[in-house]
Parts: structure tokens; C-alpha cells; sequence
């Protein structure tokens, strides 16, 4: 398991990308768009919206893969090591 945090600056407040807070996340499927593999994998997203100063901030957690995936969805917690 990977945990990142991110930060976009400078964002607009149009939409051209999620500007409320929000948390995403995929089980395999990706972004869900036909022969996109933009997003493959594992993983959960959380961002805590746009502020008045144009900031995005959040954490993107990537599993290794399925079976760390599945066993977190079951147990509710991964250790890393």
C-alpha cells in the first residue's frame, strides 16, 4: 500500500476538475470509461474541496493490488510495513 497526499494550486472554480470535497475510489474498474486506463487499479481518493484561495488538498491510498484491496474492505485496516 502506497499513501500520497496532494495538493493542486491556482484550481478554477468551473468545474473543469471536482471542487467540493469529495472520495473516490476504485475496485479494478478504473474511471469506468471505455478503454480508459487512466485510473486502473486499487484505490481511494479523498479531497477536501476548493478553497476561496484556489487549493485542492487530499490523500490518495493505492493498494498493491486485489488482495490488499479485499482484505481491507473486509477488515477495515491495512497495516503497512
Amino acid at each position: 500500500m502506497k499513501i500520497e497526499k496532494f495538493i493542486h494550486k491556482n484550481v478554477k472554480s468551473d468545474g473543469t476538475v471536482i471542487t467540493k470535497p469529495m472520495i473516490r475510489m476504485s475496485a479494478g474498474e478504473g474511471c469506468g470509461v471505455k478503454d480508459c486506463h487512466c485510473s486502473d487499479g486499487y484505490w481511494i481518493s479523498i479531497g477536501s474541496g476548493r478553497t476561496l484561495e484556489g487549493i485542492i488538498e487530499g490523500i490518495i491510498v493505492r493498494f498493491d493490488d486485489k488482495k490488499e484491496f479485499e482484505r481491507f474492505m473486509k477488515t477495515h485496516e491495512v497495516i503497512g510495513g
